[in-house]
């Protein structure tokens, strides 16, 4: 790869970058402190490419715009998702840069982000390699090449003493009482999710630092693991026919009770709130699985193919229809949660989807077209996303009941983004206590208040890596701090001295 100084000098950026990185995120792995970082990374892309980032204006301005949002909102699976939205975006800016005169592939869109990272690991050999070039002068060629053999299994002896290490960990007790002291002595470092979301955003840092530098070119054997779906077409086909005729059994049975009221349903031993809070999930990923039959059928020039794939895109947009009118009744009688406004979204941009497929069926678009669409669909789909602010609507604009009152336990459990939310929750537990009135789940909505309490207050208090509305969580939990210690404390003396309702 880099063997030249000059490439040396690029990967020794390009890691103090990453360490950099990992360090600025010590702390909390979100915030502005990502925004600095996303922002920094763009404006290295537009010093060292300034035409090619007046021709992806729009994708570093969605990067950039995406990455606010880690300071505007706590809900972590809407930044997982910005997340990786932003990694693909970034890695297709990067992308450009050796890529150029190809166009936009899915296979280029999907795959990107890993080839970056897997070159991370040869560009950190080569690194050591160079480091300990000195060898030459002593040991001539021969020298050189044991090196890298040594060097080389030494990294992955490590490797696989990690991968067995934790693999004799989890089959034995007694060898991880001895795993976990050893760890102990290490001070500050624990073997928990957010150290290694630490280390995989530091890894891909490095490795697209390293790619705006890097001249060499991706080869196209590095994206060709995903050609090989569209070599079992004719297979495909025959199972889609087979999903076709049982896709339109099952719409035209649920169809008339979907759409039914509650008498037919009855009749049947089923309530219609029974009915309405299930299949969602189960649609939304039938669709996606079929979409990605879709695709491959619409790599295929033949006729059969095309009405064979126009029929099916077909019923998935019924299914598709049916999932977001089952959670459209379901929220109606039950309120939001987040799996469901998540879900929600997901069917949005599926129907996205099915509607470039179903144009890309009928008009024959360019491919490069159609995976820019994807592509935008994709982003359009997150800012969506994160603007709806799935916690706050959550916890404040429709709150979700068990069909007998509300489910404040489950309000207790969400971000701050909805903390607006909690104080319904502490006055009606108030209530309840000062009636005498035993509510079991009161304790747990006040202990809940005052975790989120204690961990608010662990956080820095600064912009850097608090959210606005952990701010906003923090002011609310420290005023009200009196009222959730009563709480708990009035439980108790019902528990003590239990009165019936």
């Amino acid at each position: 790869m880099l063997k030249e100084s000059q490439g040396t000098n690029r990967v020794v950026f390009s890691l103090l970058v990453a360490l950099l990185f990992f360090f600025l995120m010590a702390v909390r792995p979100w915030g502005l402190s990502f925004v600095i970082v996303d922002a920094a990374f763009l404006i290295l892309f537009g010093f060292l490419y300034p035409k090619l980032w007046v021709k992806n204006w729009f994708l570093a301005l969605c990067s950039l715009g995406l990455s606010a949002f880690f300071y505007l909102r706590s809900f972590e699976v809407d930044r997982f998702v910005t997340l990786v939205t932003i990694i693909i975006v970034n890695s297709v800016l990067v992308l450009q840069t050796v890529a150029e005169s190809w166009g936009l592939t899915l296979k280029q869109v999907i795959t990107t982000p890993l080839i970056y990272v897997t070159r991370t690991f040869p560009s950190l050999f080569y690194l050591a390699v160079n480091v300990l070039d000195f060898a030459k002068s002593r040991s001539g060629k021969a020298g050189s090449i044991k090196i890298k053999k040594q060097l080389g299994g030494l990294i992955f002896g490590v490797f696989l003493m990690l991968v067995f290490g934790l693999l004799y960990r989890a089959a034995d007790p007694v060898f991880a009482k001895y795993i976990d002291d050893l760890v102990k002595l290490v001070p500050e470092i624990k073997l928990d999710l957010l150290l290694t979301i630490r280390i995989f955003q530091s890894i891909l840092v490095f490795g697209l630092v390293l790619g705006l530098f890097a001249k060499k070119k991706i080869a196209s054997g590095e994206f060709a693991f995903l050609e090989k779906a569209g070599r079992f077409v004719d297979t495909i086909r025959i199972a889609v026919i087979g999903v076709c005729a049982l896709t339109a059994v099952f719409l035209v049975v649920q169809a008339q009770y979907l759409f039914a009221g509650d008498a037919l349903l009855k009749s049947l031993g089923i309530m219609h709130s029974e009915y309405v809070r299930r299949g969602f999930f189960e649609l939304v990923v039938v669709s996606a699985i079929s979409l990605g039959l879709i695709w491959i059928m619409t790599k295929r020039e033949k006729k059969k193919d095309l009405w064979l794939g126009v029929i099916f895109m077909g019923e998935v947009a019924l299914l598709l229809a049916s999932a977001i009118w089952r959670d459209f009744l379901y929220q109606d009688n039950f309120g939001f949660t987040r799996a469901r406004l998540l879900g929600f979204v997901f069917a949005l941009w599926l129907l996205g989807v099915l509607v470039i497929f179903a144009v890309r069926m009928v008009d024959k678009i360019p491919g490069k077209m159609v995976v820019l669409a994807v592509f935008v669909n994709t982003i359009v789909a997150v800012f969506v996303m994160n603007f709806m602010n799935i916690d706050r609507l959550v916890g404040v604009v429709k709150q979700p009941t068990l069909g007998y009152g509300t489910d404040y336990s489950y309000i207790s459990h969400l971000s701050s983004d909805g903390w607006e939310g909690w104080e319904k929750g502490l006055t009606y537990f108030e209530k309840q206590a000062a009636d005498r009135k035993c509510d079991w789940s009161s304790s747990s909505y006040a202990y809940n208040l005052n975790r989120k309490l204690e961990n608010l207050r662990k956080k820095p208090k600064d912009f850097y890596i608090m959210t606005k509305f952990d701010k906003e969580a923090l002011s609310y939990l420290e005023r009200n701090s009196k009222r959730l210690d009563n709480l708990q404390n009035l439980t108790s003396d019902c528990e003590v001295n239990p009165q019936t309702n």
